[in-house]
């Protein structure tokens, strides 16, 4: 990594801090004019994507579509149809003051910050899009990091975010180990990271160190039992669509 691309990282980090701290991403009008803007350019973007995931991964026109366009729009959608009610605050229950006013108590959902997304290469698309338009729609800013071991994917995921969005709300930035070590060692309010036990270690070690909250969305090797009194033609049908 070279000292402009760090640079340039810990510019855009700076940035995204001043600009959550504008507060105009708490704005739920803001929050949905950004995604249906970022719907648009997503979409656009079907073949390229597609296309990406073919020479990255192998697959197919028909598995690029359903299992990653499709969800991450679906979602959207469901994002976009729901904010408004999940974001009114949640009256609860209050004890009575000991002077016998009345109180009313209740809870405001208030936006992390700053995110960092770790995308993982399995799934490139769909698991990195999803939690971005997750953080989005709650009101945060996001620098993701695509996976490195799909190249042609991130290249893309990249593009789409540039037209999308401006880097004081969302930036991708490219790389491997060194980037990755660089990014987290900024303080972030949150880091979302998807992919395997080992590096999860990694990465919740360097957020304890900062006491960042983060969600990990480990891998495995989904094992399935069958029982001896399963009906095997259904069983062998499910488990191979699942795989």
């Amino acid at each position: 990594m070279t000292p402009e691309s760090e640079q340039k990282i810990k510019e855009v980090f700076e940035k995204q801090k001043a600009f959550f701290k504008t507060n105009k991403t708490k704005n739920i009008e803001f929050r949905k004019e950004q995604l249906r803007k970022f719907r648009e350019v997503f979409l656009n973007h079907t073949d390229a994507l597609c296309e990406a995931l073919d020479i990255d991964l192998g697959k197919s026109r028909k598995e690029a579509e359903y299992v990653e366009i499709q969800i991450v729009s679906s979602e959207l959608d469901y994002l976009l149809e729901n904010i408004d009610e999940w974001a009114k605050p949640t009256p609860v229950e209050s004890k009575p003051h000991p002077s016998g006013a009345k109180i009313v108590s209740k809870i405001t959902y208030q936006p992390y910050g700053v995110n960092y997304i770790i995308g993982p290469f399995n799934y490139p698309v769909q698991l990195t899009f999803s939690p971005l338009i997750g953080a989005l729609i709650a009101g945060n800013t996001a620098i993701i990091k695509p996976s490195e071991n799909t190249p042609h994917v991130a290249k893309v995921i990249e593009k789409i975010i540039d037209e999308a969005f401006d880097e004081s709300y969302v930036k991708v930035f490219q790389g491997a180990i060194e980037e990755n070590t660089l990014l987290l060692s900024l303080p972030f309010d949150y880091i979302f990271f998807t992919g395997s036990p080992n590096v999860g270690k990694i990465v919740m070690k360097a957020a304890a160190e900062q006491l960042i909250p983060l969600t990990l969305e480990l891998g495995g090797k989904s094992p399935t039992i069958v029982h001896k009194d399963a009906d095997l033609d259904k069983a062998v049908s499910r488990i191979s669509y699942g795989k």
